[in-house]
């Protein structure tokens, strides 16, 4: 899964507009995900690939911890808490050593790039597990929902008639 994650986040880099621009770095950036695709491709290289992925997704899905997608003062302590890992000499030196055996240029803006989107499908599908519901309902459930919903909307209207609110 980490891998299919990695691999996934260059081919975005590579299609993302942003990094067809004038600018240098935009280039080497650019360069450098053409140079990683292919590196990864290679099944000699599964073993690093595998490793480097895994670390990263490791740390970055311990970011997520136990945060809720309705506590908005967790989500915001989450995002902080991605500055940590993202910037840690540990992961700068591991993306420096495994850009090194791809024989592409270690840029740091490839590799937040590739933090950023990476981490963005981690959160995706931490919050969407949390936030699935049922929604089969009995039929007794829903001839309730459907007359409440229908008492609220006919007090709307008598409201509005009337032009003033009721107490």
């Amino acid at each position: 899964m980490a891998e299919s994650l990695l691999t996934r986040a260059i081919t975005e880099t590579l299609e993302d507009s942003s990094f067809r621009t004038d600018s240098d770095v935009a280039a080497v950036a650019l360069e450098a995900a053409m140079t990683l695709q292919k590196w990864c491709e290679n099944k000699d290289n599964e073993p690093s690939l595998t490793t480097f992925s895994s670390d990263l997704v490791r740390d970055l899905t311990a970011v997520l911890g136990t945060t809720s997608a309705c506590n908005p003062l967790q989500r915001e302590k989450m995002w902080k808490a991605l500055f940590q890992p993202r910037s840690s000499s540990q992961f700068s030196s591991q993306w420096v050593s495994f850009m090194t055996q791809a024989e592409a240029s270690p840029t740091p803006v490839l590799y937040q790039h590739l933090v950023d989107i990476i981490f963005k499908i981690l959160v995706q599908s931490h919050f969407e597990q949390q936030t699935r519901i049922n929604t089969d309902i009995s039929t007794n459930e829903g001839n309730a929902l459907h007359y409440a919903t229908g008492f609220v909307v006919q007090k709307v209207l008598k409201i509005l008639r009337e032009g003033k609110p009721s107490t």
